[in-house]
């Protein structure tokens, strides 16, 4: 079995954790020097991190011999879908914004989970299971007048995360 978390370090949670820390810590900066404010700020920040590890610590992408399953924490992310899926049966991995689908051969959705994976955590996981991967942002494909997107990684050609493919092929779950 494989096992793949989703990366800590992503934009978003950097982001908000920097501003949420300047928040927290600038009683002791700038304000005057009281203890009480001080212990406040860096307790808050503590919690506020010890809150982030709890919520995530069971969010994983489990991948066996037969079954791909999400798991996504409980509370933490709203249900988008099924959460499992036969192996066998997916045939591509699409990235649409707030969500990642696993496809059939008959372009059926098998599998919906939220957008707490990067990237590079989907393509390891197509890699894995030997499925293309393919990124439909919202207005990019519209704007191009066609409904297809773009090839992140495809088994076959070694196309990776670092290598990009300028061209929208076509995709089978379109």
């Amino acid at each position: 079995m494989i096992t793949i978390k989703p990366t800590l370090w992503k934009r978003s949670v950097v982001i908000s954790f920097v501003l949420f820390g300047a928040l927290c810590l600038s009683p002791m900066v700038f304000g005057s020097p009281s203890a009480t404010s001080s212990i406040a700020g860096v307790g808050a920040l503590v919690g506020m991190f010890l809150l982030y590890w709890f919520t995530t610590r069971r969010v994983r992408l489990e991948i066996t011999e037969t079954e791909v399953r999400a798991e996504e924490g409980g509370w933490t992310r709203a249900p988008l879908g099924k959460k499992e899926a036969f192996r066998s049966e997916i045939r591509s991995i699409r990235y649409v914004p707030k969500r990642y689908t696993f496809y059939g051969a008959d372009g059926q959705a098998l599998m919906v989970i939220s957008n707490t994976w990067t990237m590079p955590d989907m393509v390891k996981a197509a890699e894995v299971i030997g499925v293309p991967l393919y990124e439909d942002r919202v207005g990019q494909s519209k704007a191009r007048g066609s409904n297809k997107a773009r090839l992140v990684y495809e088994p076959g050609s070694g196309l990776g995360a670092g290598k990009r493919r300028a061209a929208w092929p076509t995709d089978p779950a379109a």
